[in-house]
């Protein structure tokens, strides 16, 4: 099978090993946080996703800059569809 050192290497292995020693703090943003505060955040910390908390600290959810993304897209698509040019099939 062509994929079989694949499959072994994520059954086989553990993330310890996987990790680098220059770990940093977990970043997390609270649910009231802004866009903008939470791109800051990710953005300094070289991340792609975080916790976010609540109120009390307990988790709340997890943004991700796809989750960013995607949200950026539906709000510019459906102020101006022409953001998609001129087919507007988003190409």
């Amino acid at each position: 099978m062509a994929f079989q050192g694949a499959q072994d290497f994520l059954r086989d292995n553990h993330l310890a090993p996987l990790l680098s020693s220059d770990q940093r703090a977990l970043q997390t943003l609270n649910r009231w946080s802004t866009v903008g505060t939470a791109l800051q955040v990710l953005g300094s910390a070289g991340v792609l996703s975080c916790p976010v908390l609540d109120e009390d600290g307990e988790y709340y959810g997890c943004l991700s800059v796809n989750d960013i993304l995607k949200s950026l897209n539906a709000q510019l698509g459906g102020r101006d569809p022409e953001w998609w040019g001129p087919t507007g099939a988003g190409h």
